[in-house]
């Protein structure tokens, strides 16, 4: 899997062809571990146990409460099967920070 971070997007790429993931939980763990290995310090979770009011199936979050990266579609596509079917997602970024340091 390929990330691209630029602006306020994150585009999600597929590394290989036949790349596959089975559910959205797959694809948000496998975004997350990419990252993670870029220098982010980020989780993924699911916005109702954060406290949140919209009703995304998982969202991926720095652990420090500083941006978020969260799909604008969630209500009428299953990201699993969009990046299956096309080999591309964008996902956006929302900062809840001022810190202008916040990118590794």
């Amino acid at each position: 899997m390929k990330l691209t971070l630029c602006n306020n997007w994150l585009t999600v790429r597929a590394s290989f062809k036949k790349e596959r993931h089975r559910n959205e939980s797959a694809l948000y763990y496998g975004i997350k571990q990419e990252l993670n290995k870029r220098g982010f310090d980020v989780i993924k979770r699911c916005p109702g146990r954060d406290g949140h009011l919209f009703s995304a199936s998982y969202y991926i979050r720095d652990r420090k409460w500083r941006f978020c990266f969260t799909d604008d579609n969630y209500a009428i596509r299953d990201l699993a099967k969009e990046f299956n079917a096309k080999g591309v997602v964008e996902l956006r970024r929302t900062d809840w920070s001022d810190d202008e340091k916040q990118c590794p």
